[in-house]
């Protein structure tokens, strides 16, 4: 016997149980089958060929619409299915019921056996490639404590390191070399660090110097207040027209849902309105509704035409990859898998603690996996990738005001391994024109604007400032109230490696939203948000 087969059964061996009781589970709560499809765990995904039999064996009678799988209703099926050979050759019925007895009140431990099945077909695929160290442990290796992320994580890491060097050398530079400074100064005038241009977004690209490279953004914001319709607005339309390849990591919304609302974007932007010779927008209800008009079915294909145009043949520009198992370890395997395929911007909508983490406080967790997060970002030593991330503010910062790192609760420490830290909330009530905490936008307008623009403006409700010397300057500086009958947000900077934040001059930058066609429209900039002091 070959010490491939040895080691080939040793695998199988210390995963039967785990298998044995899977398959069981399955069988004796027949809708996980409807819940885990088979690009999920199929007979594949057994070391084991009993197991691996009867498991296949229970998804072709769930797919008969079995809802108990007794003796009676499985002999039919092996029966239609020819698999009465291999069904005597496996101890028929008896054999799997001893162990849907065994695990009749374990339903509990599905995730345990489940991972371990598929951690295990993991290490076999590996064996094939890498041989038997994938099975033999070390000091910094151990496949039995790990859990699959991590086996995958550390064989991957040995991959790269061959495929880049193998040893790193320590790097220098002398920072006042004035021949390298002059030659950096040439080539920041023939090609400028400012990142990708958000769409539509002049003062928000303004505060970041765009989207740069190598950076971690984060965006926060309370539950249900449009954390995921700004993404869509500002970084995904933006990564389209800027041809820049995005990966978005979703585990809050599907796929289906992201098109919907890049279509309602779309149909509402200035830029398929030009295009369509004053095709109005679109009532966001209706796209869920169906049974369009023949003028809603123009609109939303004159959208997916403007997208069709603007990806120029590739389809693949954006990709959306559905966090369904959320951990650390998922988004890092996920992350890693795309960088080495060139893509360099990325969105995790919505980042959230991972589960389990021992006895760590939820709040240290989701510190320490925004820490490793944030190692990935480095040209040299990470991906070489930029991330915008959202996550909700703390429920008991709902009070407060003037946003900034504490509407992160125990997590604001997050705030370190961040290029750029945001957060939004809506205006309130008390805060539009007549109310107590009313609060004024200025904003700064050319003078030679034509008459047409300027009569808007006055229509809006905007003034000059009295306090404003604009003499000796080309624009006039304008200030106006927020009206009742509009939704607007501001936007806070509490951290800004790229610019000014919030603490070194950068006021609250204001948006009139328009969620029906998911509009965010820059409107200008205020210094009057009540700052708190009960937090």
């Amino acid at each position: 016997m070959t010490d491939k087969v040895l080691e080939d059964d040793k695998l199988k061996d210390e995963v039967y149980p785990s298998e044995s009781f899977l398959t069981a589970l399955f069988w004796k709560h027949p809708e996980f089958y409807l819940y885990y499809p088979a690009d999920k765990v199929s007979e594949r995904s057994f070391g084991n060929k009993v197991w691996g039999f009867f498991f296949q064996l229970g998804r072709y009678a769930h797919q008969r619409k079995l809802q108990n799988f007794d003796e009676i209703a499985i002999s039919q099926v092996v029966k239609e299915y020819g698999l009465e050979k291999k069904f005597e050759q496996y101890g028929e019925f008896d054999f799997i019921s001893e162990n849907m007895d065994y695990v009749k009140d374990k339903k509990d431990n599905f995730e345990k056996y489940y991972e371990e099945v598929k951690k295990y077909n993991l290490l076999r695929s590996l064996r094939d490639v890498f041989g038997d160290k994938v099975s033999q442990n070390t000091e910094k290796y151990n496949y039995k404590k790990m859990n699959r992320f991590q086996v995958q994580t550390y064989w991957q890491d040995i991959v790269n390191e061959i495929a880049i060097t193998n040893d790193v050398p320590i790097k220098e530079y002398d920072l006042f070399d004035p021949d390298e400074m002059r030659e950096m100064v040439n080539e920041l005038d023939i090609e400028s660090d400012f990142g990708m241009p958000m769409y539509n977004s002049d003062k928000l690209n303004e505060i970041m110097q765009g989207w740069g490279d190598n950076t971690l953004t984060i965006l926060s914001g309370f539950s249900g207040n449009g954390k995921s319709s700004f993404s869509v607005h500002s970084l995904i339309i933006g990564c389209l027209v800027n041809k820049e390849k995005l990966l978005i990591m979703g585990n809050e919304m599907g796929v289906r849902a992201y098109r919907k609302l890049a279509l309602i974007t779309i149909m509402g932007s200035k830029d398929l309105y030009e295009k369509t010779n004053g095709l109005k927008g679109f009532d966001r209800k209706n796209i869920n509704k169906g049974d369009f008009t023949d003028e809603e079915k123009a609109r939303l294909h004159a959208a997916i035409t403007w997208i069709e145009e603007n990806l120029e043949g590739d389809n693949a520009l954006v990709k959306f990859v559905p966090l369904d198992d959320y951990t650390i370890d998922h988004v890092e395997m996920v992350m890693r898998h795309y960088a080495h395929r060139n893509y360099r911007k990325m969105i995790l909508d919505t980042a959230k603690p991972t589960e389990g983490g021992g006895n760590l406080p939820r709040w240290q967790r989701f510190t320490e996996d925004f820490e490793r997060i944030g190692s990935l970002m480095e040209k040299d030593t990470g991906l070489d990738v930029s991330l915008f991330a959202t996550v909700q503010a703390a429920d008991e910062a709902i009070r407060m005001r003037y946003l900034d790192e504490r509407c992160l609760g125990d997590s604001k420490k997050i705030k370190n391994v961040a290029d750029t830290v945001l957060h939004m909330r809506p205006v309130r009530t008390d805060e539009l024109e007549g109310g107590k905490k009313a609060i004024e936008v200025y904003d700064f307008f050319p003078k030679d604007m034509p008459k047409d623009r300027i009569e808007r403006l006055q229509k809006q409700g905007w003034v000059n400032d009295p306090e404003f010397k604009s003499d000796n300057k080309p624009y006039w500086k304008l200030r106006r109230k927020l009206d009742k009958e509009s939704v607007y947000y501001l936007i806070f900077t509490s951290k800004n490696r790229r610019n000014e934040s919030n603490l070194t001059g950068l006021d609250v930058l204001v948006l009139k939203v328009n969620f029906n066609s998911n509009k965010w429209d820059e409107i200008g900039w205020t210094k009057d948000v009540e700052r708190d002091t009960n937090y």
